[in-house]
Protein backbone atom coordinates (compact mmCIF):
# COMPACT_ATOMS: atom_id res chain seq x y z
CA UNK A 1 0.00 0.00 0.00
CA UNK A 2 0.99 3.59 -0.64
CA UNK A 3 4.60 3.98 -0.51
CA UNK A 4 5.40 0.83 0.38
CA UNK A 5 4.62 -0.32 -3.47
CA UNK A 6 7.31 1.76 -4.99
CA UNK A 7 9.49 0.74 -1.91
CA UNK A 8 8.63 -3.37 -3.45
CA UNK A 9 9.51 -1.81 -6.79
CA UNK A 10 12.71 -0.40 -5.77
CA UNK A 11 13.75 -3.77 -3.66
CA UNK A 12 12.70 -5.89 -6.88
CA UNK A 13 14.76 -4.12 -9.08
CA UNK A 14 17.46 -2.67 -7.41
CA UNK A 15 17.97 -5.70 -5.15
CA UNK A 16 17.65 -8.07 -7.81
CA UNK A 17 14.95 -9.83 -6.00
CA UNK A 18 12.53 -10.63 -9.00
CA UNK A 19 13.68 -14.03 -9.18
CA UNK A 20 11.81 -14.62 -5.68
CA UNK A 21 9.28 -12.47 -6.32
CA UNK A 22 6.28 -13.42 -8.41
CA UNK A 23 3.91 -10.90 -8.31
CA UNK A 24 3.98 -7.40 -6.47
CA UNK A 25 0.32 -6.11 -5.95
CA UNK A 26 0.25 -2.17 -5.30
CA UNK A 27 -2.97 -0.71 -3.58
CA UNK A 28 -3.11 3.48 -3.84
CA UNK A 29 0.68 3.34 -4.92
CA UNK A 30 1.77 7.14 -6.47
CA UNK A 31 4.11 5.04 -9.21
CA UNK A 32 3.48 8.71 -10.68
CA UNK A 33 4.14 10.54 -7.81
CA UNK A 34 1.80 12.73 -6.11
CA UNK A 35 1.67 16.89 -7.11
CA UNK A 36 1.04 17.02 -3.19
CA UNK A 37 4.75 15.80 -2.99
CA UNK A 38 5.74 18.72 -5.85
CA UNK A 39 3.68 21.48 -3.52
CA UNK A 40 6.06 20.59 -0.86
CA UNK A 41 8.43 22.29 -2.73
CA UNK A 42 6.43 25.19 -3.93
CA UNK A 43 5.09 28.36 -1.76
CA UNK A 44 2.28 27.65 0.35
CA UNK A 45 3.42 23.64 0.71
CA UNK A 46 4.52 23.57 3.99
CA UNK A 47 1.00 24.67 5.88
CA UNK A 48 -1.04 21.89 3.66
CA UNK A 49 2.03 19.08 4.83
CA UNK A 50 2.01 20.29 8.65
CA UNK A 51 -1.46 19.68 9.05
CA UNK A 52 -1.23 16.42 7.65
CA UNK A 53 2.34 15.69 9.15
CA UNK A 54 0.27 14.09 12.59
CA UNK A 55 -1.91 11.88 10.27
CA UNK A 56 0.78 10.61 7.99
CA UNK A 57 4.55 10.09 7.71
CA UNK A 58 6.27 12.44 5.65
CA UNK A 59 9.82 10.89 5.67
CA UNK A 60 10.66 10.11 2.10
CA UNK A 61 8.32 12.39 0.78
CA UNK A 62 10.64 14.19 -1.50
CA UNK A 63 10.41 10.39 -3.43
CA UNK A 64 6.92 10.76 -3.90
CA UNK A 65 7.56 14.09 -6.51
CA UNK A 66 6.11 13.39 -9.96
CA UNK A 67 10.12 14.32 -11.11
CA UNK A 68 11.33 11.61 -8.70
CA UNK A 69 9.09 8.66 -9.59
CA UNK A 70 9.67 9.65 -13.48
CA UNK A 71 13.09 9.36 -13.05
CA UNK A 72 13.02 6.17 -11.08
CA UNK A 73 9.69 4.57 -13.29
CA UNK A 74 12.77 5.77 -16.66
CA UNK A 75 15.65 3.47 -15.12
CA UNK A 76 13.52 0.87 -13.58
CA UNK A 77 11.66 0.07 -16.45
CA UNK A 78 14.00 -1.90 -18.67
CA UNK A 79 14.03 -4.37 -15.82
CA UNK A 80 10.61 -4.37 -15.20
CA UNK A 81 9.73 -5.01 -18.55
CA UNK A 82 12.23 -8.11 -18.90
CA UNK A 83 11.68 -9.49 -15.28
CA UNK A 84 9.09 -12.61 -14.41
CA UNK A 85 7.93 -10.44 -12.37
CA UNK A 86 3.56 -9.76 -12.42
CA UNK A 87 2.55 -6.27 -11.75
CA UNK A 88 -1.09 -5.52 -10.71
CA UNK A 89 -1.95 -2.31 -9.51
CA UNK A 90 -5.35 -1.09 -7.64
CA UNK A 91 -6.51 2.38 -7.76
CA UNK A 92 -9.14 4.26 -5.55
CA UNK A 93 -10.83 7.13 -5.21
CA UNK A 94 -13.60 8.43 -2.97
CA UNK A 95 -15.96 12.22 -3.26
CA UNK A 96 -14.63 14.77 -0.46
CA UNK A 97 -17.44 14.38 1.83
CA UNK A 98 -16.68 11.10 2.37
CA UNK A 99 -12.57 11.54 2.61
CA UNK A 100 -11.04 11.98 5.90
CA UNK A 101 -11.03 15.51 7.54
CA UNK A 102 -7.66 15.55 7.61
CA UNK A 103 -7.20 14.66 4.05
CA UNK A 104 -9.61 16.77 2.64
CA UNK A 105 -7.48 19.86 1.53
CA UNK A 106 -5.09 17.44 0.17
CA UNK A 107 -7.75 16.21 -2.01
CA UNK A 108 -8.45 19.21 -3.01
CA UNK A 109 -5.12 20.40 -4.21
CA UNK A 110 -4.70 16.60 -6.01
CA UNK A 111 -8.16 16.90 -8.06
CA UNK A 112 -7.58 20.20 -8.91
CA UNK A 113 -3.87 19.15 -10.60
CA UNK A 114 -4.57 15.59 -11.39
CA UNK A 115 -8.43 14.74 -10.84
CA UNK A 116 -9.82 11.96 -8.97
CA UNK A 117 -8.11 10.83 -5.96
CA UNK A 118 -7.90 9.20 -2.55
CA UNK A 119 -6.86 11.89 -0.43
CA UNK A 120 -3.29 11.45 -1.65
CA UNK A 121 -2.50 10.00 -4.53
CA UNK A 122 -4.71 10.84 -7.32
CA UNK A 123 -6.06 7.63 -9.81
CA UNK A 124 -3.95 7.83 -12.95
CA UNK A 125 -0.69 7.66 -10.62
CA UNK A 126 -1.98 4.54 -8.71
CA UNK A 127 -2.56 2.96 -11.87
CA UNK A 128 0.65 3.15 -13.10
CA UNK A 129 0.80 2.30 -16.94
CA UNK A 130 -0.93 -0.29 -18.73
CA UNK A 131 2.18 -1.96 -20.63
CA UNK A 132 5.94 -1.53 -19.69
CA UNK A 133 8.10 -1.56 -22.98
CA UNK A 134 11.81 -1.88 -22.65
CA UNK A 135 14.54 -0.82 -24.89
CA UNK A 136 15.00 -3.93 -26.35
CA UNK A 137 10.85 -3.93 -27.32
CA UNK A 138 10.19 -6.48 -24.73
CA UNK A 139 6.55 -5.47 -23.43
CA UNK A 140 4.71 -6.07 -20.17
CA UNK A 141 1.05 -5.69 -19.63
CA UNK A 142 0.39 -4.01 -15.88
CA UNK A 143 -3.03 -5.57 -14.62
CA UNK A 144 -4.97 -2.75 -13.70
CA UNK A 145 -8.22 -2.76 -11.26
CA UNK A 146 -10.50 -0.11 -9.69
CA UNK A 147 -10.37 -1.18 -5.40
CA UNK A 148 -13.78 -2.54 -5.12
CA UNK A 149 -15.20 0.36 -3.14
CA UNK A 150 -14.79 3.68 -2.79
CA UNK A 151 -12.17 4.57 -0.50
CA UNK A 152 -9.81 6.96 0.59
CA UNK A 153 -5.80 6.52 1.01
CA UNK A 154 -6.42 5.38 4.44
CA UNK A 155 -9.66 3.47 4.16
CA UNK A 156 -8.23 1.49 1.31
CA UNK A 157 -6.16 -0.39 4.57
CA UNK A 158 -9.97 -0.67 7.05
CA UNK A 159 -9.23 2.49 8.05
CA UNK A 160 -12.72 4.10 9.40
CA UNK A 161 -13.68 7.23 10.16
CA UNK A 162 -16.82 9.38 10.82
CA UNK A 163 -17.87 10.61 7.32
CA UNK A 164 -18.15 7.08 6.26
CA UNK A 165 -21.55 6.84 8.08
CA UNK A 166 -23.05 8.99 5.66
CA UNK A 167 -22.74 6.32 2.92
CA UNK A 168 -24.73 3.79 5.97
CA UNK A 169 -28.20 4.30 6.99
CA UNK A 170 -28.94 6.78 9.88
CA UNK A 171 -29.39 4.10 12.14
CA UNK A 172 -26.87 2.08 12.24
CA UNK A 173 -24.48 2.60 15.31
CA UNK A 174 -20.88 3.95 14.72
CA UNK A 175 -19.30 0.49 16.47
CA UNK A 176 -21.44 -1.55 14.20
CA UNK A 177 -20.48 1.04 11.18
CA UNK A 178 -16.99 0.41 11.35
CA UNK A 179 -17.24 -3.48 12.23
CA UNK A 180 -18.98 -3.77 8.60
CA UNK A 181 -16.53 -1.33 6.81
CA UNK A 182 -13.31 -3.55 8.75
CA UNK A 183 -14.91 -6.67 7.70
CA UNK A 184 -15.66 -5.44 4.06
CA UNK A 185 -11.77 -3.93 3.44
CA UNK A 186 -10.36 -7.55 4.79
CA UNK A 187 -13.02 -9.76 2.48
CA UNK A 188 -11.72 -7.50 -0.44
CA UNK A 189 -7.81 -8.32 0.43
CA UNK A 190 -8.87 -11.51 0.78
CA UNK A 191 -10.46 -11.30 -3.01
CA UNK A 192 -7.00 -9.70 -4.27
CA UNK A 193 -5.23 -12.70 -2.48
CA UNK A 194 -7.26 -15.39 -4.58
CA UNK A 195 -6.84 -13.28 -7.50
CA UNK A 196 -3.29 -13.06 -7.16
CA UNK A 197 -2.81 -17.10 -6.06
CA UNK A 198 -4.66 -17.86 -9.57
Amino acid sequence: HSMGGLDARHMIVHQEMADRIASLTTIGTPHLGTTLADLRLDEGGEELLGLLHNVIDLRGFQDLTTAACRRFNDEARDAEAKNATVYRTYASAEDLPLVFAPLQRAWQVIDEREGANDGLVSLTSQAWQAQLTASDGTVKTVAQYRFPISADHLNEVGWWDLNQLRAHDSRTSIFRAAQEYEAQIKNIYLAIAKVVDS
